[in-house]
């Protein structure tokens, strides 16, 4: 009987734990987000699905600058994304016409209201796709799936779209974390959102979906607010590759002790390839969409006619 009961007790505090980290994780306040324009949008899925948003402090959960950083006109790659009214995130060109970046800051957005500005010019978003398993009550463990692909209006003219990292990342690898987040120092964030900057800081742990540290010496960088959506580089030879993407972290105020982690781009390897592919082809067929929908809505009506 005590054994058990000890067996219980390990159960609850580990439950407990669990949901006090995942809430934790969720703390850090968005930068420049239009809080009271966006939240009472629905969080939309890949699907079409919609969860409500039902007060404003579910958004500044989940949005987190790079901290200990320095600002820098390199990185041509990483950009603002954001919608019609302002800024207030981050992320990456992979191809000349699409964007890498988190679903927390794309749900809700639709495409026609989106907007990515590089090389400094602003282009709006034909398309918008969310991980079909994006989840983000599971925002702080490994089946959050925080990643997203934007599709813009037009291929991106003089600027060189940064490699995703298809390898496994491993302990120690330094990474190179490029955000607009407003900066900050060891003891947390201050400054302003909008400047680009750039820092390091050595990877401490891979998950199955994620790479995390903590952010706890003085010659180390962290994400933070705006930084959101941004990448976290691996440099091989000459070349960055986007080996992850800035998703959240511990500290509300992004300072000493935050456990920041960031969305694993290899894990997702496929995944972003097959909606940059699968969005080409129905480019080149025009009416493949069309098919795919009569096709679909024709095998409901199967199902609910009596046969003839």
């Amino acid at each position: 009987m005590l054994c058990r009961l000890i067996r219980l007790t390990r159960r609850c505090l580990r439950s407990l734990n669990q949901t006090l980290s995942a809430r934790a994780a969720r703390s850090r306040n968005p930068a420049g987000w239009a809080i009271e324009r966006l939240e009472p949008r629905q969080l939309l899925s890949a699907s079409g699905s919609g969860q409500a948003i039902n007060t404003a402090s579910e958004l500044r959960l989940v949005t987190p600058k790079i901290l200990n950083g320095t600002p820098t006109d390199g990185f041509a790659a990483v950009a603002l994304v954001g919608n019609t009214e302002r800024n207030y995130g981050s992320g990456t060109l992979i191809r000349p016409q699409w964007i890498l970046t988190a679903a927390h800051l794309t749900v809700g957005l639709p495409a026609s209201e989106a907007r990515v500005t590089i090389g400094g010019t602003t282009y709006s978003v034909e398309e918008v796709f969310i991980h079909p398993d994006y989840n983000r009550r599971r925002f702080n463990s490994n089946k959050a799936n925080d990643i997203a692909l934007w599709k813009l209006s037009e291929p991106v003219v003089g600027v060189e779209p940064s490699p995703i990292y298809r390898d496994r990342p491993q302990v120690g690898m330094l990474l190179t974390l490029v955000g607009y987040g407003s900066g900050g120092t060891l003891d947390g964030e201050t400054g302003d959102f909008g400047t680009k900057r750039v820092g390091t800081t050595p990877l401490e742990r891979v998950t199955p979906t994620r790479i995390r540290w903590v952010f706890n010496q003085p010659t180390e960088a962290n994400t933070g607010h705006g930084d959101s959506g941004g990448p976290a580089f691996i440099q091989v030879g000459s070349t960055y590759f986007v080996a992850g993407i800035t998703s959240g972290g511990t500290r509300r105020n992004a300072g000493r002790g935050d456990r920041a982690f960031d969305t694993r781009v290899d894990t997702y390897q496929n995944w972003i390839d097959n909606v940059m592919n699968d969005a080409l082809d129905d480019a080149r067929q025009p009416g493949r969409n069309r098919h795919r929908q009569r096709q679909a809505l024709d095998a409901v009506m199967s199902e609910m006619l009596p046969p003839v």
